[in-house]
Parts: structure tokens; sequence; C-alpha cells
């Protein structure tokens, strides 16, 4: 599959949550349980991401304008989109969040999304997603769910390991933490 990697913008909201959606169905749904999936749920998470995806590009562009640096730890948000332009692997990484997580953070950047289409699983889109939000091997953490041991594998292949926290996301979801560079 060719692809090409580039930041998320103002309009990569529906691509996007297509992308979370399954994932989080897929990895997920046996936790949360069919009721989670609603479309109302589906709705916010589009407003949200799109208002995260405008306010970013303000940002940078107020940035731009008045000449400040960006941030030493700013957030990355990429899409991979495949020759068609359809989008088929999201990342995002940033500071450490608290939400849902229990436990202080132990690194200054976290990985916190990754999530790839099932057609484009293998084909190099985690791996060029994880460089672009995580450049030069950036030490970084990120929580992933106890049971996806797909994605511990490809975690381990690119630096991560298990730190030996673990963590229930919201009390639903549990969780191990994994570290690079530490």
């Amino acid at each position: 599959m060719e692809f090409t990697i580039r930041e998320a913008r103002p309009g990569d909201e529906h691509g996007w949550v297509d992308i979370a959606w399954a994932r989080w169905h897929d990895t997920y749904g046996h936790h949360l349980g069919d009721g989670y999936f609603t479309q109302e749920r589906r709705a916010n998470w589009l407003s949200g991401w799109a208002k995260a995806f405008t306010d970013a590009q303000a940002a940078a562009e107020a940035r731009q304008s008045s000449g400040e640096p960006p941030p030493e730890n700013p957030t990355r948000r990429y899409v991979a989109e495949d020759g068609s332009g359809r989008i088929v692997g999201i990342a995002l990484a940033g500071p450490p969040a608290t939400q849902g997580h229990p436990m202080a953070p132990v690194m200054e950047c976290e990985l916190h999304i990754l999530y790839v289409s099932v057609d484009a699983q293998g084909t190099g889109v985690a791996q060029a997603l994880t460089d672009a939000v995580l450049p030069d091997n950036q030490p970084a953490q990120l929580w992933v769910s106890a049971d996806n041991h797909r994605a511990h594998a490809f975690y381990r292949k690119v630096g991560f390991a298990p730190d030996g926290a673990e963590g229930m996301y919201n009390g639903m979801i549990p969780e191990i933490r994994m570290v690079r560079g530490a």
C-alpha cells in the first residue's frame, strides 16, 4: 500500500473518527459493550476532533505570525492517507494526560493515539506514524489495553517496554504502561 503521512488539519475529523471508532470497537468493545457505541457519542467525537484540529491550526498560525517558537513538547497530530486520499491511520503524541489513568506520568511525552485501518495493518503505516509523532525515537510513555497483544508486539518493536504499571482506563479497560527511553 502506498501512503503519505501529514499533519492532521480541519476537515480530517471524519476520517480520524472513522479509524478511531472502528479500532475502539475492535479493541475495547468487549470491555465497553455495544451500548457504548452510540450515534450521539460518535457525533461528540466528530465535533471534538473538528474543534481540536481547528484550534491547533489557529494556534500554529498565531505563533507563526508573531514569530513565537513552537512549544518544546508540542502536541503532534498526524494522519496517513492512501493513494486515493482516504485516511488509513492516525496518531497523536504530546504532553501526558491523566484522563482516565490513576497514576502520575513518568515521561514528558505520551503517545496517546495510534490506530491503523485493518487493510493498512502490516504495511508500515504504524511505523511511519510513530516516527512522525515521536521523531528521533523521542522518549515517551503510552498506555495500551492489557489484552492487545498485537499492539504490545508493535510497541516493543519500536522500542517501548512495559514498566510494570497497570491501571483501568476510566474504570473500564485494563491497561499497562509502556515506556521508551526511560
